[in-house]
């Protein structure tokens, strides 16, 4: 019966761990929520014998994720972009020899060199698996050198830069990249809400927006959260109540034991 009990608080522990962190990221712009994962767990009867195994309580597996989509928030800032639909941006850090990462969070901005980055840094990479760079200002084919006047990215990724007052010259800078997976509940967390691909989750599947199985990019707006706070709420309340009772359970064990031993 203790090993029952330190069975069920271990996983009712867990389950708060996780319920605590989901509620947490409520906030955080692209975050994908998880559950908890039990099995139970049995005595190995003998063979030669009709007795029924015994139940030893839960054991906690690894939380599960949820790629499912979260509501789109608009920003009206150019650079923010939310994915409706499967896909994720494909990023990855200055440092040599760097793999790429995925992330559904699409707050990026500028970093010094004019490269679109996140807000920790990783650089937002083409289709072509190349960088996008939006320069503040390019040379005209007329020798003449124009400012950045405008900057629009459509659903599909591309990425078109206005130059001058005049509105007539006009870049595309690139098309932005989106990965699919066969299990995104395979990748690896890096935090930061970035992912590394697995030998669960599959090799990446790098394309661009709008492609077969790959979803649109709107601009100017962001992914929250799949959090539902109301229900994790509820299910905080029952991890609690769960955690009290096998808690009860063992100290009630431990005093009988106490006593046996008299």
């Amino acid at each position: 019966m203790l090993s029952v009990s330190r069975n069920g608080i271990a996983a009712a522990n867990q389950e708060l761990d996780v319920i605590s962190n989901n509620i947490a990221n409520a906030g955080t712009t692209g975050f994908k929520r998880s559950t908890s994962q039990f099995v139970d767990m049995y005595t190995g009867a003998q063979q030669e014998t009709s007795a029924p195994n015994l139940g030893l309580g839960a054991e906690a597996l690894a939380p599960r994720r949820s790629h499912s989509q979260g509501s789109i928030k608009e920003t009206g800032q150019t650079l923010d972009l939310a994915i409706t639909g499967p896909g994720m941006f494909v990023v990855q850090s200055p440092t040599a020899g760097a793999i790429p990462q995925y992330t559904r969070n699409g707050s990026f901005e500028l970093d010094k060199d004019t490269n679109l980055v996140t807000q920790s840094g990783e650089r937002v990479l083409m289709a072509d698996g190349s960088d996008l760079q939006i320069p503040p200002q390019v040379r005209l084919p007329n020798n003449q050198t124009a400012g950045l006047t405008g900057l629009e990215i459509n659903n599909k990724g591309n990425v078109v830069a206005t130059y001058g007052t005049d509105g007539k010259s006009t870049i595309v800078l690139g098309t932005l990249a989106l990965a699919s997976f066969e299990n995104e509940a395979g990748l690896r967390n890096e935090g930061d809400n970035l992912f590394s691909e697995t030998n669960v989750s599959g090799n990446a599947n790098i394309t661009q927006a709008g492609a077969p199985g790959m979803g649109q990019i709107q601009s100017g707006s962001l992914e929250r959260s799949n959090t539902d706070v109301t229900t994790e709420m509820v299910n905080l309340i029952r991890a609690q109540q769960a955690y009290s009772s096998n808690s009860r359970m063992m100290q009630t064990m431990l005093e009988m034991d106490r006593k046996l031993l008299e």
